[in-house]
């Protein structure tokens, strides 16, 4: 994860955050008033409690302000479990193509 070292630069939408932290709860509590360091600290303490996201704090503002000063990179694994099937006959199917590694 990616965010700013500054909280006062996150932009958010209360009302959708207070949707997340209530459907995402773990303690059961979400709190009253939302403020940026509290947005911060939550993106902060569930990044590091409930997956294996390392946090990154950029000093130089400008370059997340265009995504509201937060971002990250997402990495899976595909395995041919559970890719799904390419549709083009021809060609070799979605499931082995994107676990080849040859």
């Amino acid at each position: 994860m990616l965010i700013t070292n500054a909280a006062a630069n996150l932009e958010f939408d209360e009302a959708e955050v207070k949707k997340v932290l209530a459907a995402y709860t773990v303690d059961g509590v979400v709190p009253l008033a939302i403020d940026r360091r509290i947005v911060a600290d939550e993106l902060i303490r569930r990044a590091e409690q409930l997956s294996a996201a390392r946090v990154s704090f950029i000093e130089d503002v400008s370059l997340l302000e265009p995504i509201g000063g937060v971002g990250a990179f997402l990495r899976y694994r595909i395995t041919e479990e559970n890719a799904a099937p390419f549709e083009q006959t021809d060609a070799m199917p979605k499931a082995e193509a994107l676990t080849k590694t040859e």
